[in-house]
């Protein structure tokens, strides 16, 4: 009676490392969905959602101006940034972090909606 017990406590435990490990592989992969250097992210959070259109750019404003999270993005979208701040909207006076929707239409960079610059 007592080895039954034991056995069932040992793939208990076997059960739990398997879930962790899972889960851990899951949370990994989640952080480089967006490579470095790319506005765009590599694999879709839905699947109707088109990666080379829509990306993120993660800018912090500070008093001496902005500092992009990720240094190698591409100048055209740093300065299409840079304009988009300087237009000085509403809700984007703030000291602090953005998390800023970029999206690539028609030739054109847009960014929070707002047409910046065409593409180069």
């Amino acid at each position: 009676m007592m080895l039954g017990f034991q056995k069932i406590k040992t793939y208990k435990k076997l059960l739990t490392m398997n879930r962790l490990t899972i889960l851990l592989l899951f949370i990994c992969t989640i952080g480089f969905s967006q490579e470095k250097g790319k506005v765009f992210s590599s694999t879709p959070k839905t699947p109707t959602e088109q990666t080379e259109r829509n990306g993120v750019i993660v800018v912090t404003k500070n008093m001496y101006g902005l500092t992009f999270e990720d240094n190698a993005i591409p100048e055209a979208y740093k300065k299409a940034v840079k304009t988009f701040f300087k237009q000085r909207l509403n809700g984007y006076t703030d000291l602090k972090r953005y998390r800023l929707n970029i999206a690539k239409k028609y030739g054109y960079i847009y960014v929070e909606d707002k047409k910046m610059q065409a593409l180069e």
